[in-house]
């Protein structure tokens, strides 16, 4: 059985990528367990059960406590729909165990002596910047058996952060590919982080649009910076290329673009995947990318648009995956 959390279609393409042959379940949909009154019931009794089973708890806000209770009492619903249908389950594997329900039901399956796994969804390193953002929870408070991960890379970096119980297995990345050739663009492909880095993605945009040379900037925002992204293109009447909607592992695997530019970003470590001469903002970094070319001004970055580069190896941070091994 697989479940994922979050409906992006790069989330639903990795798990199809491990497993092609099984349609992975979508849970945490409040709407989909309250469609008629019965369904209204069962909810209401899974919140009085929710509240019985975790009131009273220190340490929470008000705001915290409502939201862990109506997690809890939606995972009950599910967990209740998964034991009324008498599943024949061997495996259970996770998008993500480590928040929402996707946590409570690994534990459920372990409990009923099931193998539990969970996917590496975005580089997983240890972050070496002053904001450690929450995505530490990905790999601190892993509740399935087993964590797998893209390479030797995530492995070394978080073997000592994940939960003693969890074992962390290289699996490999399921989008690896031999080099093949690529339409070639003299385009600029800037990839741009989550709206907690709002104001350093508003700084490299401003050093790009006061830069002199003759570039086409095409331009990624993570879809939780979007609309701040596509306003200041609008205000500032930048002469930029906004994109969104279109696979990025696509997109870096069927063009080569002059340079790609990002910080902060799992897109750092597909572009190295899929051979793009990656060069890296330097402002606030969560990763350490001294082995990668990196500019922190327009001096620095007109060096790195004007020399040739090589791509970085990527063979320390993806394993290939072979569908025999899942």
């Amino acid at each position: 059985m697989l479940t994922f959390n979050t409906d992006r279609q790069e989330y639903r393409d990795l798990m199809r990528g491990y497993f092609p042959d099984v349609e992975p379940v979508q849970v945490n949909v409040p709407h989909r367990l309250l469609p008629t009154v019965p369904g209204l019931l069962k909810t209401i009794r899974a919140l009085y059960r929710a509240i019985r089973s975790t009131y009273p708890v220190k340490g929470l806000t008000i705001s915290d406590y409502l939201l862990s209770v109506l997690a809890f009492s939606f995972t009950i619903r599910i967990i209740d729909e998964l034991e009324s249908k008498q599943l024949k389950c061997s495996k259970y594997v996770a998008f993500n165990s480590s928040y929402m329900c996707e946590s409570a039901i690994s534990f459920y399956f372990r409990s009923k002596g099931i193998p539990t796994a969970s996917l590496q969804h975005g580089m997983y390193a240890e972050y070496v910047g002053a904001v450690v953002p929450m995505d530490v929870i990905n790999y601190e408070n892993v509740c399935a058996e087993e964590l797998w991960v893209w390479g030797q890379y995530s492995k070394l970096e978080v073997s000592n952060l994940a939960p003693s119980d969890c074992n962390i297995v290289v699996k490999g990345y399921p989008f690896w590919k031999q080099a093949e050739k690529k339409r070639c663009s003299k385009a600029v492909y800037v990839l741009l982080p989550r709206d907690i880095y709002i104001h350093e993605s508003y700084e490299l945009l401003e050093m790009l649009a006061s830069y002199q040379h003759d570039y086409e900037f095409i331009v990624r925002p993570h879809p939780s910076a979007l609309p701040l992204i596509a306003s200041w293109i609008e205000s500032h009447n930048a002469n930029f290329q906004l994109e969104s909607g279109v696979s990025l592992n696509k997109q870096l695997e069927s063009v080569e673009f002059h340079r790609v530019i990002a910080f902060n970003s799992t897109a750092i470590f597909e572009s190295i995947l899929m051979r793009q001469k990656i060069i890296v903002f330097n402002k606030n970094s969560e990763f350490d990318c001294s082995a990668m070319p990196t500019f922190s001004d327009s001096v620095v970055l007109n060096q790195l648009l004007q020399v040739d580069i090589v791509s970085v190896s990527s063979e320390h941070f993806f394993l290939q995956y072979e569908l025999s091994l899942g």
